[in-house]
C-alpha cells in the first residue's frame, strides 16, 4: 500500500499490543520529496518530517494497550552531506510521548546501500520504572 501515512491510524483498531513499524525515510538535505505522501509530493522538509513522525507516533501511543510496546526500525540514511542522525532525532521524538526500553543494533552481513547505523527501538507505553 503507497499513501499518506498519517491517514493510516484510521484503519487500526484501539487497543492494540505490538506496534512494528519502519518509517520511510528523509535525508536532511537534498530531499525535496515527502515520505509521509509516499515520495509523491515535493515539499520536504526535515524538521517538519520528525514533527510530523512525532505526532503520528502520538497518536499511535494512544491506540496501545496498557504496557503495550512499538518497535521501529530506522537506520540513518545517507546523503549528499553523509549521515543524517534519523535514528536519534526519531528516538528523541518518540520518547516524547513512549518509555525507550532498549536500542538494538541490527548487524547486516553485507549493509544496504545508502544507509549507516541500523537499530530497532523498542518502546512501552508503560511508565518507566523506578530503581
Amino acid at each position: 500500500m503507497t499513501g499518506d501515512a498519517r491517514e493510516a491510524l484510521g484503519l487500526v483498531p484501539p487497543q492494540v499490543a505490538l506496534c512494528l513499524t519502519s518509517p520511510p525515510y528523509m535525508t536532511q538535505t537534498g530531499h525535496p520529496q515527502n515520505p509521509l505522501t509516499g515520495y509523491r509530493t515535493r515539499d520536504g522538509d526535515y524538521k517538519r518530517y520528525i514533527v510530523e513522525l512525532s505526532d503520528l507516533f502520538r497518536r499511535v501511543s494512544a491506540l496501545l494497550r496498557p504496557e503495550g510496546h512499538v518497535v521501529i526500525n530506522v537506520a540513518d540514511p545517507i546523503g549528499s552531506n553523509g549521515p543524517t542522525p534519523l535514528v536519534r532525532d526519531l528516538q528523541d521524538a518518540v520518547a516524547k510521548h513512549l518509555t525507550l526500553l532498549e536500542s538494538i543494533d541490527v548487524e547486516w552481513d553485507n549493509p544496504p546501500h545508502g544507509i549507516s547505523q541500523d537499530v530497532c527501538l523498542v518502546f512501552t507505553n508503560a511508565a518507566p520504572k523506578v530503581p
